[in-house]
């Protein structure tokens, strides 16, 4: 198969769509037979970016496991848009390493939320699939496999308490109602909260006065259930959900779903249900948008770091513009608005990472090892 170096800016949506639905004429057969080839004939490795390979898993958009096989399109016309867009990506990982921009703070603390949220959604999944897998999984079934267990509130002052059955049943009965009522985060509200007030010496609704306290108290909580553990300050939007509380606004209980997931998905995975070919293709499909979320964050920070993030080009907040090239623009008109020339004012973000991509490549060693469409 040839080996190009040919340098190629991103394409745009539009030729994803054109390639789906126009199968191109002429396009490369496979090893002279007029056979299009597959994306098993692709092999393991598409490029290589500075001799990093570009893997076939990595650059493969999630879209090609739904086209059969037998529609005769061309996979390389298909998945050449996101090619392009990985190797950018792993041009870019590769000048942030080197200027140590993967450990600016920005990033370490977008890569730690990423990563809880690719923890928590896989235990939806998880939960989810296992669910799926009894026919018989009503609200009775629900409740009895949740209702076995025993549920213990870990004070932040390391006391513990345990959280009575009935709650639990409640709670499953509450998720199931129609809208959904909120029983557990209320009742860990009251423990936590009467048990601190205790321990200071202080009236309950003393200490819930102060808004600020009470609700770093609740998140600093725990609950464990089946051998795991929620931090309550781990779940999505806690901080908005204990100013609604009294207002009984809580109707999408994410405190409940979190700690029912947790114990389903252990139950899940004390059966196997992770083994399962099904879940395994979910979670390697989580896996793999993350990775590719995690470049994209990366590159977010990059650009701001080097003078292209969004406030660089506002008028009302942005310095000069960093031009990273050898095309660098000479001095700017200090009669633009807040430092930025004319020129540069009307340069949009888009066209000044573009700008900025082009130099990457053009000093880059990038090896083709598919035939890369005109």
């Amino acid at each position: 198969m040839m080996v190009t170096t040919r340098k190629i800016c991103l394409a745009g949506f539009a030729t994803v769509v054109a390639a789906v639905l126009i199968p191109a004429a002429g396009a490369q057969d496979n090893g002279g037979t007029g056979k299009k080839p597959t994306l098993q004939d692709l092999g393991d490795v598409l490029a290589r970016v500075n001799g990093v390979p570009i893997l076939t898993v990595d650059a493969t958009p999630e879209f090609m496991s739904r086209i059969p096989l037998d529609m005769g399109f061309d996979p390389i016309k298909l998945i050449m848009p996101t090619v392009r867009e990985t190797i950018d990506l792993e041009l870019i990982r590769q000048q942030a390493v080197a200027g140590g921009i993967d450990k600016d703070p920005e990033f370490t603390i977008r890569i730690r939320e990423l990563e809880s949220k690719k923890a928590r959604e896989l235990t939806s999944r998880l939960a989810n699939f296992y669910v799926r897998t009894h026919e018989n999984a009503n609200q009775q079934w629900v409740t009895e496999r949740l209702s076995g267990f025993q549920y213990v509130l870990r004070h932040p002052s390391g006391t513990v308490e345990g959280i009575a059955p009935a709650v639990i049943e409640l709670a499953v009965t509450g998720s199931f109602a129609k809208p959904p009522q909120s029983v557990l985060l209320p009742k860990v509200w009251q423990l936590v909260i009467d048990h601190e007030a205790k321990r200071q010496g202080i009236a309950p609704e003393a200490l819930a006065a102060d808004a600020k306290v009470a609700h770093g108290l609740v998140a600093a909580a725990k609950i464990e259930a089946n051998g795991q553990t929620l931090v309550l300050g781990d779940v999505p939007g806690l901080e908005k959900i204990l100013d609604t509380l009294n207002e009984e606004q809580d109707r999408n209980n994410p405190v409940f779903r979190a700690i029912a997931n947790m114990v389903l998905a252990a139950e899940g995975r004390k059966e196997g249900v992770d083994k399962a070919p099904r879940f395994a293709n979910s979670r390697d499909q989580l896996f793999k948008a993350a990775k590719k979320k995690r470049a994209r964050i990366l590159a977010d920070v990059y650009y701001t770091r080097n003078g292209m993030g969004p406030d660089d080009f506002n008028p009302e907040k942005a310095p000069a513009r960093n031009v990273p090239s050898a095309e660098a623009p000479a001095e700017p008109d200090l009669e633009a608005e807040n430092g930025m020339d004319k020129k540069t004012a009307n340069i949009t973000l888009e066209e000044a990472r573009e700008d900025h991509m082009k130099a990457l490549r053009a000093a880059a060693e990038i090896e083709y090892l598919i035939d890369v469409p005109e």
